[in-house]
């Protein structure tokens, strides 16, 4: 504990100087991408169950619920997801794990999944007495663990289950709100901290919740973008302390994932920022679209990863001076008003603001297979 404890200080003198220097540029590009701080909304009441509220915003009552289960296994970790086929709109992140992504694993794999909460008895009759429907899966084989997000249709409350065994190999659950946490990316670790008012009733410093190791970089991705995800489309908002830390500034060490490229696009209809990643570890990249404005800024719309097809010049091809076509393109969907996919893979067509952006995306592109190993 007294590394999470040495982590915690740093994490938190080190964001808070960060935000504070981040840089505006009034247009971004290759060379001098925007990093935006997180959104910072006001601090809700909490209540270990609350009830649906009687009135809430008709923005907030906008899905279905999922009804049918299907899973796709690895080696060692399982996704699993709840899905439709009866017409109604279910969650988007139950669209998320319908199949297997790509695996590359990580070269350095330390620590260990686990979850360092107060288990809580009878938490699945509890979900579904408060009408909580699971809507995606993460099974941890190698240390026996499942984490599972919850999602309450009425007023898109969000919860993390993380089921484990204790010494007599008794299942053991624990609970918590995704919006009582804070996700911090270290490595191939992902760290969830949340508040301890047991030990400051006013300040509420943060402690370490669970922590959650990862094999291969996508599945880091997926979990990170669908916890940012229903985190940030809860209708209870949450205080500045549990922003998360996952997209660093370029001047912040150490770097895990590294951002090559970012500029404005028209993306079905939406006024996104397009950016390209590059893991180190891995040597995974990926693509990824988030708000220009607005509260959702700082969560990802969409990701799609690319390191198979950069070696592939045939599936990029410059159709416009601002329109560039990418064929076979899986998109990974992490917000209900972004249409889903016609077809498991089809052709993507971004239409850049700038030329100079599509040029300056092509080239990029055709170097990205130079920085991995």
């Amino acid at each position: 504990m007294n590394r999470h404890r040495e982590w915690i200080d740093w994490l938190l003198r080190t964001q808070e100087s960060a935000e504070e220097s981040i840089e505006v540029i009034d247009r971004p590009s290759a060379r001098h991408p925007r990093v935006y701080p997180p959104f910072q909304p006001v601090p809700p009441v909490q209540q270990l169950w609350d009830n649906v509220p009687e009135q809430i915003s008709q923005s907030y009552i906008e899905a279905g619920s999922p009804t049918l289960s299907t899973s796709t296994q690895s080696s060692t970790q399982t996704f699993t997801s709840n899905s439709s086929d009866t017409g109604a709109s279910g969650h988007w992140a139950s669209a998320v794990l319908d199949r297997r992504p790509p695996e590359n694993r990580f070269h350095n794999v330390g620590g260990a999944t686990r979850c360092f909460g107060n288990p809580e008895r009878r938490l699945i009759d509890k979900l579904h007495q408060h009408k909580f429907l699971e809507v995606a899966k993460f099974r941890f084989r190698a240390h026996g663990v499942t984490a599972r997000f919850y999602w309450r249709p009425a007023d898109h409350r969000t919860r993390l289950l993380v089921s484990t065994t204790d010494q007599l190999d008794m299942e053991v659950r624990f609970c918590v709100h995704l919006t009582e946490l804070k996700a911090v990316r270290q490595g191939n670790l992902l760290l969830l901290f949340r508040r301890d008012f047991g030990v400051d009733r006013s300040r509420g410093p943060l402690t370490i919740w669970a922590e959650l190791s990862f094999d291969t970089y996508e599945r880091l991705v997926l979990f990170y973008c669908i916890f940012a995800g229903m985190k940030t489309q809860d209708w209870k908002s949450y205080p500045a302390i549990l922003r998360d830390w996952y997209y660093k500034p370029q001047d912040v060490e150490p770097q895990d994932e590294v951002q090559l490229f970012s500029a404005p696009i028209e993306d079905e209809g939406h006024s996104n920022f397009l950016r390209v990643y590059f893991d180190s570890d891995s040597g995974g990249s990926r693509l990824e679209a988030r708000p220009r404005r607005g509260p959702m800024k700082s969560t990802p719309t969409w990701t799609a990863f690319i390191t198979d097809q950069v070696h592939d010049g045939r599936w990029i091809t410059r159709i416009g001076l601002r329109q560039v076509l990418l064929d076979g393109l899986r998109k990974y969907i992490f917000y209900n008003g972004y249409p889903q996919p016609r077809s498991r893979n089809e052709e993507t067509v971004l239409t850049f603001r700038d030329s100079g952006d599509a040029e300056s995306f092509m080239a990029l592109i055709g170097t990205l297979h130079h920085y991995q190993p």
